[in-house]
């Protein structure tokens, strides 16, 4: 765990109202709104993997539990369609692993971890984006954080340049997102914001990761 504080604050977009009104087609689902988000895009959440995956028509469902080469000094691994990007510039970038004790291995379950590195200004934030600069209509992970407090935002961008925000509730741990939009998400952000969590910054992993076809950049 890294300790660091940084200036910051959470501006509301004046669409929340509008967005939270908003009628959604899928279930369990809502659209992004007040009390999580600054709702500029076009994207609903939902924390219910089972009928995320039921609603949406998906390509590529995965895990890292198969031998995944993610090289530590590889700023940008693609896998499956899925361009992972540290926002970091300073290596070491990535582990597949799980936790044993004080090492990361490879027990029941293999997960993909954003790494610290030895530069103070590691941020440990991980983009998402698609194969040839193209975008998804629908995207799930689950995202495992540890340590705390904690507290993160996800930044979904829509293809036409709308961002949502998703607030995750403070010192989460395990969480499903299923993100959709009709538009196409073409960039996810998994963000810290130390300057909301005590000046703490926490390690995370992501598994179990699914994508809907990628579509073209251009709409």
């Amino acid at each position: 765990m890294k300790m660091k504080r940084r200036a910051g604050r959470h501006l509301l977009s004046g669409l929340v109202a509008a967005a939270a009104a908003m009628s959604m087609a899928l279930v369990g689902a809502v659209p992004v709104s007040a009390g999580d988000a600054d709702y500029r895009g076009q994207v609903t959440v939902t924390h219910d993997e089972a009928a995320f995956l039921a609603a949406h028509r998906i390509w590529v469902t995965q895990t890292f539990d198969e031998a995944v080469n993610f090289p530590a000094e590889k700023r940008a691994v693609t896998f499956q369609g899925v361009r992972f990007w540290s926002n970091d510039t300073a290596a070491p970038y990535w582990r597949v692993g799980g936790v044993v004790g004080a090492e990361v291995q490879c027990p029941e379950v293999c997960r993909l971890y954003r790494a610290f590195s030895d530069d103070p200004n590691d941020t440990v934030d991980m983009a998402l984006s698609f194969r040839n600069q193209g975008a998804v209509r629908s995207f799930g992970f689950l995202l495992d954080v540890f340590g705390s407090p904690n507290q993160f935002v996800i930044r979904v961008r829509d293809r036409d340049g709308a961002v949502s925000r998703i607030w995750l509730p403070r010192d989460v741990g395990d969480i499903y997102l299923g993100l959709h939009s009709r538009i196409g998400i073409d960039r996810i952000v998994i963000h810290q914001r130390p300057d909301k969590a005590e000046g703490v910054e926490t390690n995370f992993a992501i598994d179990q990761f699914s994508r809907s076809f990628i579509i073209a950049e251009v709409p």
